[in-house]
């Protein structure tokens, strides 16, 4: 492999300025931008949101940042200007609205696209769910033979959206997937070439078991995630309305009468902060700075999510803190140390069983201690920073070694020539057509 000669040029596309303290995907988009400049590569980070804070911090650290239109040519100029060798997509509508341009202005650049979840599988999961909850509102049981069904992803998920998502994947030199269940159900369902992917997950540093406090030091239950997600916002109201009133009428039975629920989280609306309520120990307490630092105070992280995809930031950041998990299927998904092993932390498949985890893990010290070690151990395997960084550059390196090694990776890839051929173009045509009538309208006005 040929040696590195001087700094590469990195084009970053995603929907907004990643924001770290409000989303796990945020935190996973920085630690890429991490990756790069830890070797001192060049940074340019292009987004259709507006200029705001987390614009400034990026260029605070020598990134440059830019605003761009979907069906604006401004943005092939710049892309020629900066040249990058690496362009990454941050989630597959950016791929469909802008990797047709990249690819013309910058035919040689390697196109990455980082999944964050699979979108079809979490949108089809919900249709799912709104469809057993019906007009009952959010929150609303359903039976656990539901929720097993939406866990199985069984047929029907062959959506437009999984076809999209597919042909995203198709038309990219490499895909970053978060999460072994979907790499399993991209190379295993949908026969995508494992050449094509790359199970890259989250990065933590090692856990620091200094940090962690004793059972008795910690108290009270918290439930944590960005409420803009829906599959948070449907497990925050299954909790509020189900969940915690089983688990505190049990508590109260046994005379514990003074144990609550903290739910935090980024963008709280009206409806969620009407939650509160100080009697029913139920405290809403929005977002916060340093999600780790907040979860280590608690007894147990509560994760009731009933649907979903990809790897979950808030069980990640249970474990980094030293604080024990209970969780359903759809949480634990992906999450596992490898190929048949078991998830560090309790499993719950209906509304009694997650009751009985959460007052047996609240109340077990030794269970507690027993979780706690499994999930530092599960994080230190599965999302070691140095070790993600390493297996995902040298991947890059390897794609950009040779002049030619780009172009043969290429060439293997035949459904994705065939997708990235002028025949099947229809983002890039429909994108030029809205392009022409916009020069129109603006020369009429």
């Amino acid at each position: 492999m040929a040696a590195r000669t001087e700094p590469r040029r990195i084009l970053f596309v995603g929907p907004v300025f990643p924001e770290p303290t409000s989303s796990a995907a945020g935190v996973r988009t920085v630690a890429l931008i991490e990756d790069f400049l830890s070797r001192g590569d060049r940074i340019l980070f292009a987004s259709p949101s507006d200029r705001n804070a987390f614009a400034e911090r990026l260029e605070a650290r020598g990134i440059a940042t830019v605003k761009i239109g979907p069906n604006d040519p401004a943005f092939d100029a710049a892309v020629r200007e900066f040249a990058p060798d690496v362009a990454l997509f941050d989630r597959f509508m950016l791929e469909e609205q802008f990797g047709w341009r990249v690819a013309e202005a910058a035919p040689n650049a390697l196109r990455i696209l980082d999944t964050i979840d699979l979108h079809f599988l979490r949108r089809w999961r919900g249709e799912r769910l709104a469809g057993a909850i019906g007009k009952r509102g959010e929150g609303a049981p359903v039976e656990a033979e539901t929720l097993a069904e939406i866990a199985e992803a069984g047929p029907g998920i062959e959506t437009e959206d999984c076809l999209r998502e597919l042909a995203a994947i198709l038309r990219s030199d490499l895909t970053l997937v978060l999460s072994r269940f979907e790499m399993r159900l991209l190379a295993e369902r949908f026969r995508i070439d494992p050449a094509l992917l790359l199970f890259h997950g989250f990065a933590y540093p090692p856990p620091s078991a200094a940090e962690w406090r004793s059972h008795s030091e910690r108290r009270h239950f918290v439930s944590i995630g960005n409420f803009r997600h829906l599959p948070n916002r449907d497990a925050t109201f299954w909790l509020a309305r189900e969940l915690w009133p089983r688990i505190r009428a049990k508590l109260r039975a046994r005379g514990e009468n003074d144990v609550e629920l903290h739910l935090y989280g980024a963008y709280p609306p009206r409806e969620i902060m009407a939650l509160d309520s100080p009697r029913e120990g139920l405290r809403v307490f929005g977002p916060v700075a340093d999600a780790i630092e907040a979860l280590r105070d608690y007894r147990a992280v509560l994760a009731p999510l009933r649907f979903g995809a990809g790897i979950k930031g808030k069980i990640a950041d249970a474990w980094a803190a030293g604080v024990p998990v209970v969780t359903t299927p759809i949480g634990a998904e992906g999450m596992e140390e490898g190929e048949g092993s078991l998830f560090a932390g309790a499993v719950a498949r209906n509304a009694d069983e997650f009751a009985g985890e959460a007052l047996d893990v609240y109340r077990n010290e030794e269970r507690g201690r027993t979780l706690r070690d499994a999930g530092a151990e599960a994080l230190a395997k599965n999302y070691g920073a140095a070790e993600n960084r390493r297996a995902f550059l040298e991947r890059v390196d390897a794609l950009l070694a040779e002049p030619g090694a780009l172009a043969a990776h290429r060439a293997r890839n035949v459904f994705g020539r065939v997708l990235r051929s002028e025949a099947f173009g229809r983002t890039k045509y429909f994108s030029k057509w809205i392009e022409e009538k916009n020069k129109i309208v603006r020369h009429e006005d």
